[in-house]
């Protein structure tokens, strides 16, 4: 726990590679100054060979360069591992479907696709960018490639994967609307028919520079490739150590000048993945300085910070015992608690109150669960960035921990399913009682926020005092 207390408190939070993505990783500083060092002694010269290089690398693959025709197999990989792309210097060893290849296309296609866009300018901004970057991640997990003395390799990288993040996040939506609009079939025959574009109309160029763009039909279907995968590279791109500093994706996201906030799009991309969105209830606080795309996630998810509930019970706060732990859905029914499906706010909140039909008889108020496939890898990142977080910020971890309380026997699940509170799943009884038991294995009952603390003794004052 000290060492996750060290995490809580870091100004600069690190990417790293862990064993497990429900574990810390801890700090390394050695090494940062002669990587900064290193970083600008490198002659301008060089900077400009490496920049035409790049230039011929995003040119060349547009010509004859074909997506993979299917996914890596993945069996027996840990959670924290990506499927479909790799995003950052770590695992880039590893098959994807997504490569390098396609990434330099995807830079070649957005310096098409937006007439404002400086790609030459983009690589300096990303270059100097390096030394600030290195500095959120972990020196002993980083590639020899990678390293202090690679560091145009190290800015090829940021440059590739903002673009693909970028295109993911702005650009994907609106070709796969007018991929729809023109008749183009993605599948796996492709119809004769090429895919056109008006950059100006759809990507919010100059109306005097409106130029129709005409992607050729061996370019579609690399797109049609990324769409097939979406929601796959949506969870990869939700990995922790899947990650790039989000200033970086930001200030390139400033060239495409486009109308709506970064944030937005990611929020909008990310829309359909669970546990679902929770900006309707956050009003018009403005978001925070996020560290990475993770972060931005998790603030869309989490419920806000609950200090009026603190103020009310702090002359209380010494009278109970520190635990979270609470009575099951089967033991909570013989003392006449009731449950209720909750239909707004954060759908990682749990709540406890009066009934509003039978206001003496209490209820569990509990967002409906959606258990996908993908779960496990959504919780057990956001559970491993809460880590590094201080305890008032760790939302999922508490969720986790009290739905584990709650859902101890199949019978539990069963009434939660007949109340409307769990949706419908491919996954049995059985394995929604060992998902949450697993996901609490990871964690430290002791470094919840303490509003956790009082929820439960509200629950579990209730149930003895009835029962009793």
């Amino acid at each position: 726990m000290e060492a996750i207390e060290g995490m809580a408190r870091l100004e600069v939070p690190l990417i790293s590679v862990a064993d497990d993505v429900g574990t810390s990783s801890e700090k390394v500083n050695s090494g940062i100054a002669e990587e900064a060092t290193s970083s600008v002694t490198e002659s301008s010269m060089n900077v400009d060979c490496w920049i035409k290089e790049v230039e011929k690398k995003c040119k060349g693959a547009s010509e004859g360069l074909l997506w993979q025709s299917k996914m890596p197999d993945d069996k027996g990989e840990q959670l924290s591992q990506q499927r479909a792309v790799a995003i950052g210097p770590f695992n880039r060893d590893k098959s994807t479907h997504i490569t390098d290849k396609e990434k330099y296309l995807i830079v070649h296609l957005m310096n098409n696709l937006y007439d404002h866009l400086d790609l030459e300018g983009c690589f300096k901004m990303i270059k100097n960018q390096v030394v600030d970057a290195r500095k959120w991640y972990s020196d002993s997990d980083m590639p020899e490639s990678f390293g202090s003395t690679n560091d145009n390799t190290f800015a090829e990288m940021l440059l590739l994967d903002s673009c693909f993040i970028l295109f993911m996040l702005t650009s994907i939506s609106e070709i796969h609307s007018k991929v729809t609009r023109e008749g183009v079939i993605l599948h796996r025959h492709y119809c004769s028919k090429s895919l056109k574009i008006m950059p100006g109309k759809l990507f919010g160029a100059d109306s005097s520079k409106k130029q129709e763009i005409k992607l050729a039909l061996d370019v579609v279907p690399r797109f049609a490739g990324i769409l097939r995968h979406k929601d796959m590279i949506m969870v990869d791109l939700l990995t922790l150590q899947n990650q790039i500093p989000f200033f970086v994706i930001e200030e390139l996201f400033k060239k495409l000048q486009l109308e709506n906030p970064l944030h937005k799009y990611a929020l909008k991309f990310f829309k359909t993945v669970h546990p679902r969105s929770t900006q309707g209830c956050k009003g018009k606080n403005s978001p925070p300085k996020f560290l990475h795309l993770l972060h931005l996630f998790h603030w869309s998810r989490v419920p806000k910070n609950k200090c009026d509930v603190l103020r009310s019970w702090r002359p209380q706060l010494d009278d109970f015992y520190w635990d979270c732990k609470t009575p099951s859905v089967m033991e909570l029914g013989k003392s006449a608690t009731g449950f209720r499906k909750k239909t707004s706010g954060s759908s990682l909140d749990i709540s406890f109150g009066r009934g509003r039909l039978l206001p003496i008889v209490p209820v569990l108020n509990i967002p409906r669960l959606h258990i996908r496939e993908y779960s496990s890898r959504i919780f057990r990142n956001l559970i491993a960035f809460e880590m590094q977080r201080p305890r008032s910020d760790r939302r999922t971890m508490a969720f986790s921990v009290i739905m584990q309380n709650l859902l101890q026997s199949e019978e539990d699940v069963k009434l939660f399913r007949q109340c409307g509170i769990l949706a419908n799943t491919c996954m049995t009884d059985n394995k929604i009682v060992n998902f949450f038991k697993s996901l609490s294995l990871s964690i430290g009952k002791d470094d919840m926020p303490i509003d956790v603390y009082v929820f439960c003794h509200q629950v579990l004052s209730y149930h003895n005092g009835r029962i009793s």
